[in-house]
């Protein structure tokens, strides 16, 4: 039997099985260290994305090797959603209940088994509930749990926890601490450098977008973490006003087709055609070039992803562009996971305008071009060089907005 091998290959054994069973999370555990430990009693995580063992929990507690693999996917969600790195002034075990309850639910909907029963976490997910039973106070219960946040989650966990569970100064007076399945190390994470917390959180977005896509192209994403993915693709711009007025202009509202007929069709027994939906091309020009932090980049992302989920009719044309254009590919609204996967090369100079006249050449007929930059490109040509509308679209890192308007002597300026 496999629960015969010594612990710690079991888990490797885990992380392999999940290869083909569970991408998504596999993807994620290819970068976490394995490190056994007799330190905690169960499980645990810390922002070097080190995830902690017990052998003894593992040998005693765990009833297959079926529950193991949902215990490492456990893991790899607290660091894929950062829940290290967010807890702030929150108190931690109640923190860790809440996250636990995210995480359970997530696996759960995954087709995974998790540790559950009176000592730990629990949750329902044909009720979408999480649970625990505290001696001496009965059965605390969060409903809806698939649809909320774990900050959420804790605020109601703080409600329902009333005073008398707390010392005058919030020490818990409860035992709550058998409650949380694994240990959330977040001191590891507050005891790091502004710069190094901004690195980690970074890199479990990065992360987390890469494991979205990695298991969308095999079919077997999580339920319900696209949103999670909108929401750490959070947009700033509202595309759907900012672009509006060039869907009215030049999209048409009166094309026609009769290859798929109106859905009306049938019950009035009258061949109708159906109208096609308003359709509009636009140019993107990205900013690749050395000024550009990884970070600025993920905000250009962001933002055309939000781009493309407001207006699913949008066809994207987007060059890449330092000094010179490294890659160029054309995007339709159905795509936008793929935004997610691409690397484009750069890291040169900069000159966006050298950018807008190739696309100029082009001679193609979108009537506007954004550009996703940190504004530090020369700006000399004349607005009436080029026949569609520049929208200069700033990083919040980048050039501040009252520079960007003395510095760019055209188009339309947007400051994330």
């Amino acid at each position: 039997m496999i629960l015969d091998l010594p612990p710690d290959r079991m888990v490797k054994k885990a992380i392999i099985e999940m290869q083909v069973k569970q991408p998504f999370y596999a993807h994620i555990s290819t970068y976490m260290k394995i490190r056994p430990t007799e330190d905690i009693p169960t499980m645990g995580v810390d922002a070097g994305w080190n995830f902690y063992f017990n052998k003894k929990f593992i040998q005693k507690s765990i009833p297959d090797f079926e529950t193991l693999i949902g215990c490492v996917c456990h893991e790899t969600l607290h660091l894929a959603l950062n829940h290290i790195g967010r807890i702030g002034s929150r108190n931690p075990t109640i923190a860790n209940i809440a996250q636990d309850i995210v995480v359970n639910i997530i696996c759960v909907n995954s087709g995974l088994s998790i540790v559950q029963g009176p000592d730990y976490v629990n949750v329902n997910s044909s009720r979408d509930i999480g649970w625990l039973n505290i001696p001496g106070k009965g059965r605390i219960e969060i409903r809806n749990i698939s649809e909320k946040s774990w900050e959420r989650i804790y605020n109601e966990l703080i409600d329902k926890l009333d005073e008398e569970s707390f010392g005058k100064k919030g020490t818990i007076i409860i035992d709550l601490d058998g409650f949380t399945f694994d240990k959330h190390m977040h001191d590891s994470f507050n005891k790091l450098s502004k710069e190094e917390q901004n690195q980690v959180m970074e890199k479990a977005k990065q992360i987390l977008t890469d494991a979205y896509v990695y298991g969308k192209q095999q079919g077997k994403v999580p339920g319900g973490m696209e949103r999670y993915i909108k929401d750490l693709l959070d947009p700033k711009i509202p595309w759907n006003i900012q672009l509006m007025k060039y869907v009215k202009d030049h999209s048409d509202p009166t094309d026609w087709c009769y290859r798929k007929p109106h859905r009306k069709s049938y019950s009035m027994e009258i061949f109708l055609p159906n109208l096609k939906k308003e359709r509009i091309n636009i140019e993107v020009l990205i900013d690749v070039s050395g000024s550009v932090s990884p970070r600025d980049y993920q905000e250009f992302i962001t933002e055309l992803y939000s781009m493309m989920s407001i207006i699913p009719n949008i066809v994207i044309n987007i060059t890449y562009m330092d000094s010179r254009i490294t890659e160029e590919l054309v995007l339709r609204g159905g795509e936008k996971e793929r935004l997610l996967s691409i690397r484009p090369k750069g890291g040169g100079g900069t000159d966006m305008e050298e950018g807008l006249e190739h696309i100029r050449d082009k001679r193609r007929s979108s009537p506007v071009c954004v550009v996703l930059t940190d504004g530090y490109t020369d700006c000399a040509r004349n607005a009436n060089d080029f026949p569609f509308e520049v929208i200069w679209t700033i990083c919040e890192k980048g050039m501040e907005k009252d520079d960007a308007y003395r510095h760019f002597t055209y188009g339309k300026i947007i400051k994330m």
